[in-house]
């Protein structure tokens, strides 16, 4: 995180986690040290869920996190967390792709979709919904 006056570096055991902090901080009035205070109140997953269900409880129990916040939050994050998890890790990365390429988060979700069962391989995917949206 990169700021006029300081420069601050997060890291993440798992992607997922990033993905939820990066979300958080997108919300207004949430910064960093609120964004990992809110990940330090229990796992990526119980957050999500928190977020996902409007649990207020979880997210006020948070230092720095009144109730106006963490309803701010649920309603920015919940439709787009619940979204995320339908897709497998190998998914995202697809739809990371094909967003990289100039396409709208729906359309590659939409053509990862229509991509066969059979197809593993994440760069194989990409081909394939590539294939989907060429048609």
């Amino acid at each position: 995180m990169v700021r006029e006056d300081t420069r601050e570096l997060f890291g993440f055991l798992l992607r997922s986690d990033l993905d939820l902090f990066e979300r958080l901080i997108a919300v207004s009035g949430v910064g960093p040290k609120v964004a990992l205070t809110i990940l330090s109140a229990g796992t990526g997953d119980e957050v999500r869920r928190a977020v996902m269900q409007g649990d207020l409880a979880l997210l006020t129990s948070v230092p720095g996190v009144g109730k106006k916040t963490a309803q701010k939050i649920i309603l920015e994050l919940k439709g787009q967390l619940v979204d995320e998890k339908i897709f497998p890790e190998g998914d995202t990365e697809v739809i990371d792709a094909l967003i990289g390429l100039g396409y709208t988060q729906q359309v590659a979700r939409d053509a990862v979709k229509a991509i066969p069962s059979g197809v593993v391989d994440v760069s194989a995917r990409v081909r394939e919904a590539l294939k989907q949206l060429a048609k």
